[in-house]
């Protein structure tokens, strides 16, 4: 059994309507399909996220730590939005992004 049971058309769409910007109003991507799209997003953000991190905790420019702390927390909203479609190990990754803003 997949990851939805109950209604599963809607929960693909809304899943979809996440991972994709203008999505259409039907369900065009299978579970597995989304299941791909959502593990490369959760790596991307996590990635920049901590990219982001080494720059802020090495350049001396403020305005350039305000600007990757912003890109930060952007890339926080958007992995919280993703969480609830994401793996399980993906899920761990999410936790240790969130750690890194506090």
């Amino acid at each position: 059994m997949g990851l939805f049971s109950f209604g599963k058309k809607n929960d693909l769409l809304s899943w979809q309507k996440t991972v994709i910007e203008n999505s259409p109003d039907h369900a065009a991507q299978t579970e597995e399909q989304l299941r791909k799209m959502t593990d490369i997003l959760v790596q991307n953000d996590v990635r920049i996220i901590r990219e982001s991190m080494d720059i802020i905790l090495s350049t001396k420019n403020p305005e350039t730590k305000r600007s990757r702390q912003q890109i930060m927390a952007d890339r926080i909203r958007h992995l919280e939005k993703l969480e609830p479609f994401a793996a399980a190990s993906n899920k761990a990754l999410l936790q240790q992004a969130k750690k890194l803003l506090k």
